[in-house]
C-alpha cells in the first residue's frame, strides 16, 4: 500500500514541474525566436542597411553638389570673357582692314588678335581661378609653315591657381608665340610650342567648333562642351576643358575660347570637399558618354577602383542593379566574382537639351566595400543571436532551479496529507515557505469550517436582496427542495414562508406551466407576467449529476430591459422615433430576399427643404420640431407594406411595396404628400411654418431590381429636384442619368484623371494654302478613362467643381511634353508650330510659367495658344497671356472655334490674334450655304484688315476646301486633310496636290 502511494505522490511530482517549466521554457524559447524573427524579418537590418545607403549617398550628394557649383558657375563661367575677346578681335580686324574670312591664311593677322586678346585669356585664369586658358584661331599661325593641321594659338597655364603674383611669374605659357609671351611677360613652359595641332588628343577645342558650322543660327552656350582627358604633349600633366566656339555676330565661326583643369587639381578638390576621409570609401569625377560604354575616370580620390578593375575599360554601371530599397547601384564587378562593390551616383547637368552634347554625362560617383558599408548591421545581428542564445541557456538552468524549490515542498506537503486521518482534525507541518504554509493554514480552517459554512449559506442567501433562487432533487425520488428566494424570483405562492420541499411531480408540473422564451445549452430564458401585469424575465441554469439535478434561478428582468434599450438605440433614431438607416438596409434586404412579395415598388427619397434656415434663424431646437413634425407627416400614412427610416439630418427613406400596380402605389405617395403640404408647426413668433419637402422616386422593377441601384437612382431624382422645381417630387429618369449622372459621380474618376495625368494627345495637321506644306498641328486632348467620353466631359465636370484651373495645367504641361517628344523622334519637323488650347480665364503661375521656360525653352516659339471662345473672357487674364506667349515665348495667340461661342465679335476687342479658326458651323457645306459663305468672307475681309491669318476648321470635302481657298483662307484643318492620330502620318500626296490645284485655280480666276 506504501509503494502505491508513492508511485502516486511521485506521478503528481512529475506533473507539477511539467506544468511550471514546460510553459516557462515554452515562453523564453519563443521569446528568443521572436528576438532572431524580429531582427531578420522587422525591418531592423533593412533599415540600418538603408541609413548606411543614405548617409553613403547624402556623402556623394554633397561632393557632387561641389563640382555642380563649380564646374556650371564658375569654372565654365567665361562669357565676359567671351564679349572681351570678341570686341578684341572686331577691334584688331578693323584696324587692318580685314575680316573674318583672312583668319584662317594670315599668320600676322592672327599673331595681332592673338596680342591683343592675351590679357583677357591672363584675366580669364586668375577669374575663374582655372589651371589653365587658351584661346585658338581656326586658322595659321606662322607664315611659311606647313598650314595643315596647325592653329593660332594662345595657351597658358597656372599649376597652383590659389597663388597669384602681380607680374604673371607664377605662370607658365604652352603654346603661342614668344612675342606674345614677352609682351605679358610670361616664362615658357618645358614643352612649349609656338603652334597648337589639330588632332585626336586636341579636340577638345575642334569638337564645338565643327558642331556649331553644322547650325545655320549657332550660339555659343548651346555648344559649350567638357572634353575628356587629354595633352597637350607627350609629356604635358593631363587636364580637362571646357570649350565654347567663337561666333562673329555675322554667324562665323573662327575659334575656340576655353579653360582647362588638370587631373591633379581635380584630385585635391576632390580630397578637399570629400566628407569621408580614409580609404574605405573611394570618390570620383568620371563621364559617362552613353550607349553602355565604359567610364572614363577623370580624377579619383581612393584605390577602390583601382584594386577592382584592371582597366578603366572594366568599369560600368548598370541601372537595373540597385541595392534593396535604395538608390545604391551595384557595380559589374559583383557579377564578375570580384566581391561586393557598391556606388552611388550623382548626375552632373551640364549640358542643356536639344544640345550636340546632351548625351554625355558628368558624374560624381562613390564607391565602398559591402563588408565595411553594411559592417553595424552583421555586427549587430551577430551581438543579437549570442545574447539570445545566452539568455535561452540562462533561462533554463533559472527554470530548473525554480521548479525543484517549488515541487520539493510540495511533496513534503503531499506526503503528509496522505497520512493523515480524514476523521480528526488536519495538522500541517511549517515548511519555511511563506505561500505553501498559508495554503497548509487554510486546509487545516476549511477542515474546521465545511460544516459551518454549508450551514450558513443558506441564511446569508436570504437576506441579501439578490434576486436568486435554487432547487435540488432526485430523479427518482418523491420531492424537489426549493430556497425561499426561489418562491419569489418565479412568481410562486409560498404560504409556509422558509426553505422548504415540494411534491416532485407538484415541482415539475410549476416548471412546466412556465413560458419558455429560449434555451441556450443549460440556461434558459422565460418570461414570466407579475400580479400588476408587468413582465419579469428569469434565467434558470440546471445541471444533472448522476441522479442529482440542480439549478438556479435569477431574476435577469433589469440585464433583458438594459439590452433592449440598447437594441432599440441601436435600430431607431431617438428624435422621431423612426428607423435608422441601419435597421432600414436590414429590413429592405430581408424583403428582397423573398423578391415575390414586392410587386410593384416604389423607393422614395425624401429631403426636408430649408432646414438650414430654421436652424439658423430660429435655433436647432425648432429645426428639430421642423424634423419631427415632417416623421410625423410620413408616418401618418404608414401601413404594413411600408418601410419608413430617417438617412441623415434632412433625408428619408420611404419604401413601397406590394401593390398590384403601380397606380396605388402612386395614391399612396399622393397621400403623403398631400399630408406634407398641410404640415406645419408654429415659429417662435407665433407664425405657422408650413413644412416644405423634395422627393425622387425610383421604380421596382421598371428602374432597377436591386435595393442599392434604386437608392440611388432615388437619390439621383431628389438630386435633380433640389438643383431644378424645388419642393416637389420627380421620378427617375434614365435620360437625365445619362445627361448628368456624370457630375453626381464622377468626381472620383475625375481626381484620378488629374492626379495620375490619365490624358493623351492626338495631333491633327493643318496645312498652309499658301505653301502647300504643313504649317503645324493641333494637339486634342483625349481621356485614358472610360468614365469621359470627350474634352466635354472632362470641363463640365471640371466647371462643377471649379477645378478648371487643373485641366489647364494639365493641358499645357501634356501637350508640350507629347509634342517635345514628337519633334525629338524626328515625327514633327522642327519648324512646325503646335497648337493647343487653353481655357480663357485660366493661367498658370509665374512659377510654372518660368519651369516651363527652364524645361521647353527652345520650342515655346513654335507653340499657338489657343483661346477657346466658349465664356465671357477675363481681359486680365488675356493680357498675362499675350505677355507670356508673344514676348517672353516668341509664339502665337489663336481664336479658336470663332463664331459659335459666347462673346462672338466682341472677342477679338480683348484679344489680338494672330490666327482666328473659324468654327466648323460656319465651314460645313459652306459650298452650298450662301449665308455661311458670307460669314466667312466678312470674318476674312476683317482679318486681312487686321494681319490675322485664317483658318478653316473642319473641312470633309474637296467642294469646301474649293469655297474656302477662293474665299481666301490661309490655313485648312480637317478630315480632308488629315485625321487626328496619337502617331503621326504624312499628310495625303493627293489632297497636298489638289490644294496646290486649287489655289492656282483659285489665282487664275482673280
Amino acid at each position: 500500500m506504501g509503494g502505491l502511494q508513492e508511485k502516486k505522490v511521485k506521478s503528481q511530482e512529475r506533473s507539477i514541474r511539467s506544468r511550471i517549466a514546460v510553459p516557462i521554457l515554452f515562453v523564453l524559447a519563443i521569446q528568443t525566436l521572436l528576438y532572431v524573427v524580429f531582427l531578420s524579418q522587422g525591418g531592423i537590418v533593412s533599415h540600418l542597411d538603408g541609413n548606411a545607403f543614405d548617409i553613403f549617398s547624402r556623402q556623394t550628394d554633397n561632393l557632387g553638389l561641389y563640382f555642380d557649383n563649380e564646374m556650371i558657375h564658375r569654372w565654365s563661367n567665361i562669357n565676359q570673357s567671351e564679349e572681351e575677346i570678341l570686341n578684341s578681335v572686331a577691334e584688331v580686324l578693323e584696324e587692318n582692314g580685314s575680316d573674318y574670312s583672312d583668319i584662317p591664311t594670315d599668320a600676322a593677322l592672327n599673331e595681332k588678335i592673338l596680342s591683343s586678346a592675351a590679357p583677357h585669356i591672363i584675366e580669364l585664369l586668375r577669374r575663374n581661378s582655372v589651371t589653365g586658358a587658351f584661346f585658338v584661331l581656326d586658322g595659321i599661325g606662322v607664315a611659311g609653315e606647313n598650314t595643315e593641321g596647325n592653329r593660332a594659338a594662345f595657351y597658358v597655364r597656372d599649376n597652383d591657381p590659389s597663388t597669384f603674383t602681380s607680374k604673371n611669374s607664377d605662370l607658365l605659357l604652352e603654346r603661342g608665340l614668344p612675342a606674345i609671351a614677352k609682351e605679358q611677360e610670361l616664362p615658357l613652359d618645358s614643352f612649349w610650342s609656338a603652334l597648337i595641332y589639330e588632332g585626336d588628343e586636341n579636340s577638345f577645342f575642334m569638337r564645338p567648333i565643327e558642331e556649331a558650322r553644322k547650325s545655320s543660327h549657332p550660339k555659343s552656350k548651346n555648344y559649350g562642351y567638357w572634353s575628356g582627358p587629354f595633352r597637350l604633349s607627350a609629356m604635358d600633366h593631363a587636364a580637362v576643358a571646357y570649350t565654347i566656339p567663337l561666333i562673329s555676330a555675322d554667324g562665323t565661326v573662327f575659334g575656340a575660347l576655353g579653360v582647362d583643369l588638370s587631373l591633379d587639381y581635380l584630385t585635391s578638390r576632390i580630397k578637399m570637399n570629400r566628407y569621408s576621409q580614409g580609404g574605405e570609401v573611394t570618390f570620383a569625377l568620371v563621364k559617362d558618354e552613353g550607349d553602355q560604354t565604359p567610364l572614363t575616370v577623370i580624377a579619383q580620390d581612393g584605390e577602390l577602383l583601382r584594386q577592382y578593375y584592371a582597366t578603366e575599360e572594366e568599369i560600368r554601371i548598370s541601372a537595373e542593379k540597385k541595392a534593396q530599397n535604395s538608390e545604391v547601384s551595384i557595380l559589374d564587378a559583383v557579377e564578375q566574382g570580384k566581391g561586393g562593390l557598391y556606388c552611388t551616383i550623382h548626375d552632373i547637368k551640364l549640358y542643356n537639351t536639344n544640345t550636340p552634347f546632351e548625351q554625355e554625362r558628368w558624374r560624381v560617383i562613390g564607391v565602398q566595400e559591402e563588408h565595411t558599408l553594411l559592417r553595424l548591421t552583421r555586427q549587430l545581428k551577430l551581438l543579437v543571436y549570442v545574447i539570445s542564445l545566452i539568455t535561452l541557456l540562462v533561462g533554463t538552468v533559472a527554470v530548473s532551479m525554480v521548479v525543484i524549490s517549488i515541487t520539493r515542498p510540495m511533496k513534503t506537503l503531499m506526503s503528509e496529507l496522505e497520512r493523515s486521518n480524514p476523521l480528526q482534525q488536519v495538522l500541517l507541518p511549517k515548511l519555511g515557505i511563506q505561500e505553501i504554509d498559508r495554503l497548509s493554514e487554510s486546509i487545516e480552517e476549511l477542515s474546521r469550517s465545511v460544516a459551518e459554512s454549508a450551514s450558513r449559506f443558506s441564511k446569508i442567501i436570504q437576506k441579501t436582496n439578490i434576486q436568486l433562487g435554487v432547487f435540488e432533487y432526485q430523479m427518482d425520488g418523491s420531492l424537489a427542495y426549493c430556497s425561499e428566494k426561489l418562491f419569489d424570483v418565479l412568481c410562486w405562492q409560498n404560504e409556509m414562508g422558509g426553505d422548504r420541499y415540494l411534491e416532485l411531480s407538484v415541482f415539475l408540473d410549476r416548471m412546466k406551466e412556465l413560458r419558455q422564451y429560449d434555451t441556450m445549452g443549460d440556461v434558459s430564458t422565460y418570461q414570466i407576467t407579475e400580479k400588476d401585469g408587468k413582465e419579469r424575465w428569469v434565467s434558470i441554469t440546471s445541471q444533472a449529476d448522476g441522479n442529482t439535478c440542480s439549478g438556479v434561478a435569477v431574476n435577469i428582468t433589469s440585464q433583458v430591459a438594459a439590452r433592449k434599450k440598447v437594441e432599440y438605440e441601436r435600430d431607431f433614431d431617438p428624435l422621431t422615433d423612426l428607423h435608422n438607416r441601419r435597421a432600414f438596409m436590414r429590413e429592405l434586404d430581408r424583403l428582397f430576399q423573398n423578391p415575390d412579395q414586392l410587386k410593384n415598388a416604389a423607393m422614395v427619397m425624401w429631403d426636408l427643404d430649408n432646414l438650414k434656415y430654421v436652424n439658423d434663424t430660429y435655433g436647432h431646437d425648432f429645426g428639430d420640431r421642423y424634423i419631427i413634425n415632417f416623421a410625423q407627416a410620413l408616418q401618418a400614412q404608414l401601413d404594413d407594406n411600408c418601410l419608413l427610416a430617417r438617412r441623415s439630418g434632412d433625408e428619408f427613406y420611404m419604401f413601397f411595396y406590394g401593390a398590384d400596380n403601380r397606380e396605388e402605389i402612386h395614391r399612396r405617395i399622393a397621400a403623403v404628400w398631400k399630408q406634407i403640404e398641410q404640415g406645419c408647426f408654429r415659429l417662435p413668433n407665433g407664425n405657422d411654418y408650413k413644412i416644405r419637402a423634395s422627393g425622387g422616386i425610383s421604380w421596382y422593377p421598371q428602374d432597377a431590381d436591386n435595393a442599392s441601384d434604386l437608392i440611388r437612382f432615388a437619390d439621383f431624382a431628389m438630386y435633380s429636384v433640389k438643383h431644378s422645381t424645388k419642393g416637389s417630387v420627380e421620378e427617375f429618369s434614365k435620360e437625365d442619368w445619362k445627361r448628368n449622372a456624370l457630375l453626381v459621380n464622377g468626381q472620383e474618376a475625375f481626381d484620378r484623371l488629374i492626379d495620375e495625368a490619365l490624358i493623351e494627345f492626338a495631333f491633327q495637321p493643318i496645312v498652309e494654302v499658301e505653301s502647300g506644306k504643313v504649317y503645324g498641328y493641333e494637339a486634342l486632348m483625349r481621356s485614358q478613362l472610360p468614365q469621359f467620353s470627350s474634352p466635354e466631359d472632362i470641363l463640365r465636370v471640371a466647371r462643377s467643381q471649379s477645378r478648371l484651373l487643373a485641366i489647364e495645367k494639365l493641358t499645357i504641361y501634356g501637350a508640350i511634353k507629347a509634342y517635345a517628344r514628337m519633334r525629338a523622334e524626328g515625327k514633327i519637323s522642327p519648324d512646325s508650330k503646335v497648337f493647343i488650347n487653353s481655357l480663357p480665364n485660366q493661367s498658370l503661375s509665374e512659377q510654372e510659367l518660368d519651369q516651363l521656360a527652364d524645361q521647353y525653352g527652345g520650342i515655346l516659339s513654335n507653340i499657338v495658344l489657343e483661346i477657346t471662345e466658349s465664356e465671357a473672357m477675363d481681359s486680365s487674364v488675356q493680357s498675362r497671356k499675350h505677355i507670356v506667349i508673344r514676348e517672353k515665348w516668341g509664339g502665337q495667340i489663336a481664336v479658336d472655334d470663332y463664331g459659335s461661342g459666347y462673346n462672338g465679335a466682341s472677342v477679338l476687342l480683348h484679344v489680338v490674334p494672330d490666327i482666328l479658326k473659324v468654327d466648323i458651323s460656319i465651314i460645313h457645306h459652306v459650298n452650298q450655304k450662301a449665308d455661311n459663305l458670307k460669314i466667312l468672307e466678312s470674318i476674312i475681309s476683317y482679318a486681312r484688315h487686321q494681319g490675322i491669318k485664317v483658318l478653316a476648321e473642319g473641312v470633309e470635302s474637296r467642294e469646301e476646301v474649293e469655297a474656302c481657298i477662293a474665299a481666301g483662307v490661309d490655313m485648312l484643318q480637317g478630315y480632308y486633310v488629315g485625321k487626328p492620330a496619337y502617331e503621326i502620318t504624312p499628310v495625303s500626296k493627293q489632297a497636298l496636290q489638289n490644294i496646290a490645284a486649287i489655289k492656282r485655280s483659285s489665282q487664275k480666276m482673280f
